[in-house]
């Protein structure tokens, strides 16, 4: 449940506006229940990125990988991150 409220929240699809530090909140509590969840840490990665912190996406988005190495939206993300936080 938790999950796809961060979801809802960061794209929008509740109704309400994009809200990146809202996600947040609902993908950290959905890893208390599914710490090894690669779609959470995902989406936790999302939410901070859409909040404009790279470096922490950066670490949240690297668990996912490892988890899930051949996501290409994960690795965009990744890169992404990479190239607007020069490292």
């Amino acid at each position: 449940a938790y999950y796809n409220l961060g979801v809802a929240a960061l794209s929008g699809g509740d109704g309400w506006a994009r809200d990146g530090a809202r996600a947040e909140r609902h993908f950290r509590r959905a890893l208390e229940f599914l710490p090894d969840s690669p779609q959470v840490l995902g989406g936790l990665g999302r939410a901070l990125f859409a909040q404009g912190r790279q470096a922490e996406a950066a670490v949240e988005l690297e668990r996912a990988l490892r988890l899930m190495p051949d996501d290409r939206e994960l690795q965009t993300l990744m890169a992404s991150c990479r190239a607007t936080s020069g490292g």
